[in-house]
């Protein structure tokens, strides 16, 4: 398997959330209004899916988006009106 290295990797992170953006926002948003009654498992196959290039990711229900490398962690944050990138060597 190729290495991929820190700026590569935080580059394509970054890309995904540039282009997903809007849906994320959208996800945020409804699972904000509707989490009384939807599975908070569909919100994360989704999401799971839009990041599938990064097999250890996590989610969690404030939507902190966590994906593990082998040396560092990137935490993508989505909320109300932004979105942040935290890089973790």
């Amino acid at each position: 398997m190729e290495t991929i290295n820190l700026v590569e990797e935080v580059n394509k992170v970054k890309e995904i959330v540039l282009r997903k953006q809007d849906f994320l926002f959208h996800l945020k948003h409804r699972w904000n209004d509707e989490k009384e009654y939807e599975d908070f498992n569909d919100y994360k196959k989704i999401i799971l899916e839009i990041f599938k290039d990064f097999p250890d990711t996590k989610i969690d229900k404030n939507f902190n988006i966590t994906i593990k490398g082998k040396e560092r962690k990137i935490i993508v944050k989505v909320r109300s009106s932004e979105i942040s990138l935290e890089v973790h060597e």
